[in-house]
């Protein structure tokens, strides 16, 4: 390869199918345009871009989790075999990485969206639309006619399904976000099924982050109480009516403000993104 042509490059070790018994080694990890290359001292491991499936960060393989902390797993396809690549440096190195990557992947990928498909709880008849992927600091872009932006801190949910996209039943990602305070549901249909898989990944793993750092959000019963009558009522209900005890709605209110999970607006008071995801991941774990 190049170095002028490199988007990574730097020192790890690696387990790859096939290679060293399954055992790690210690070797430079490059990537360009075109492939990524896993060289040892006396193994090198070539892996085309455009045949990668799925990229996880943090995820390893039951078989190699003794070795590996700071990780990030690559598969791919090569003819009608699947293999599979772990690849282990500092968090910084995996996270600029997974960064990278996941931009050649996916940027300019060609889709066809329906934004807003959902607002609220009122469905809407938009058309469907062509758009290219872009992923932006904080966000995925989506550019075409209708552009618009998915704010990554502000998704409280996501699922993979089939909806009619251009009068055909297809695999999509029904997206749920806030914007403005409300939530907006989008629809999302990648023609190309590696790529589609790696953007849900994409969207999977930052919910997780945004997960991960509500774990220090503690919530009582009654404070959830609140969060979830809120939530269904559209931010219309009266809060004294939700509780028990009406008269603890303003101390409890007070308490979910201080962790910024509800703000008052103008006519009512809402979840905020955060909230919301609170909310999702409770009744989430009911269902479960």
């Amino acid at each position: 390869m190049s170095t002028s042509d490199l988007l990574a490059d730097f020192q790890g070790r690696f387990v790859a199918d096939g290679v060293n018994d399954g055992e790690p080694l210690a070797g430079r990890i490059v990537m360009n345009r075109e492939q990524l290359v896993l060289a040892g001292a006396d193994e090198r491991v070539h892996v085309p871009l455009e045949k990668i499936f799925d990229v996880a960060v943090g995820h390893v393989p039951s078989e190699v989790t003794k070795f590996f902390d700071d990780s990030l797993t690559i598969a791919w396809t090569r003819g009608e075999q699947r293999h599979v690549a772990v690849v282990e440096a500092g968090r910084d190195a995996v996270d600029g990485f997974s960064r990278v990557l996941y931009k050649a992947l996916l940027n300019g990928t060609e889709s066809a969206v329906v934004h807003p498909a959902r607002q609220g709880g009122r469905v809407l008849d938009t058309p469907t639309t062509t758009a290219t992927i872009r992923l932006e600091p904080g966000g995925v872009g989506f550019r075409g006619e209708n552009a618009f932006t998915v704010d990554l801190s502000a998704v409280t949910g996501f699922e993979r399904e089939k909806r009619t996209i251009a009068d055909r039943s297809r695999p999509v990602l029904v997206v749920v976000h806030d914007e403005d305070g409300t939530d907006v549901e989008s629809i999302v249909h990648v023609p190309n099924g590696r790529k589609l898989n790696v953007l849900g990944r994409y969207l999977r793993q930052e919910l997780r982050k945004i997960v991960g750092e509500l774990e220090d959000v503690a919530v009582n019963e009654e404070e959830l109480q609140l969060l979830v009558g809120i939530h269904a009522a559209g931010g219309l209900a009266d809060p004294g009516a939700l509780l028990e005890d009406p008269g603890r709605a303003d101390a409890v209110l007070a308490r979910l403000r201080e962790k910024e999970l509800v703000v008052d607006g103008q006519d009512a008071t809402s979840l905020t993104a955060t909230g919301r995801v609170v909310v999702n991941q409770r009744l989430e774990d009911v269902n479960n």
